[in-house]
């Protein structure tokens, strides 16, 4: 009895496995933490979206924040309600000084707030001289969520999906420019595995003493060959 072939193009799609990194976590965190502060009016968070909302004449309503675009070719959507109105992409640059000009306000404003409140480990989303393409997004993401802290109190039941709001989506593995070519594509990760860590000061000297210690041990083996190590050296930064 002869097997029946199938049609791959009637084959069923597999769903992606996803995976939240650690980056993720943490920044799931940070927001819920930043929603229940907004919900209970405390903290320092709360103070500055309290003191923009007042500078600005902002009332802002109880509800679960409109969906944002998704297009980088466009502005941030999420502005106030006296911003003026895009006149849409293809227009000329004059007719979009004004509210280019609003909308660059604006974010400065949403971005002096969320200063004040990231943790150290977030700090690089917003540090613009982070060149990697997955930190300008994870930014964008951050910065539309903030904004809707502004304009909008969380619903009393709704506080996790508030705190959810504008998530960075997950993307296939692979298509992150650190991941190995060798991920199965049918996985996806939000955000990057991959994190940049800053060094304080002790952990820097522990390292500078480590090299310095094992220049002096290639130094001891290679002078009795009659090889200067420190003219190497010089004479390769030189270059």
């Amino acid at each position: 009895m002869g097997s029946i072939s199938q049609d791959s193009s009637h084959q069923v799609r597999e769903e992606p496995t996803v995976y939240d990194s650690r980056a993720f976590s943490r920044l799931q965190i940070f927001k819920q933490g930043l929603v229940l502060d907004l919900f209970l009016q405390r903290g320092l968070f709360w103070e500055r979206v309290r003191q923009l909302r007042k500078e600005r004449g902002i009332a802002a309503s109880v509800q679960l924040p409109p969906e944002a675009a998704e297009s980088w070719m466009e502005p941030m959507r999420l502005l106030p309600s006296d911003a003026p109105e895009y006149p849409g992409y293809k227009a000329a640059a004059s007719d979009k000084v004004d509210f280019y000009r609003f909308a660059n306000r604006w974010r400065e404003d949403i971005g002096s707030i969320l200063s004040a409140v990231l943790p150290d480990e977030l700090r690089p989303f917003l540090d613009y001289r982070v060149a990697e393409v997955h930190y300008f997004y994870n930014r964008e993401y951050l910065i539309t969520f903030c904004a809707a802290c502004v304009l909008y109190n969380p619903p009393e039941t709704k506080l996790r999906e508030f705190a959810r709001y504008h998530d960075p989506p997950a993307y296939p593995a692979n298509s992150l420019p650190e991941s190995s070519s060798l991920t199965t594509k049918h996985v996806e990760m939000r955000m990057s595995a991959i994190e940049e860590r800053s060094i304080g000061n002790e952990e820097l000297r522990q390292q500078q003493r480590f090299y310095e210690s094992l220049l002096l041990k290639i130094d001891e083996r290679l002078t009795p060959q009659g090889i200067d190590l420190r003219s190497i050296i010089e004479s390769s930064s030189a270059v």
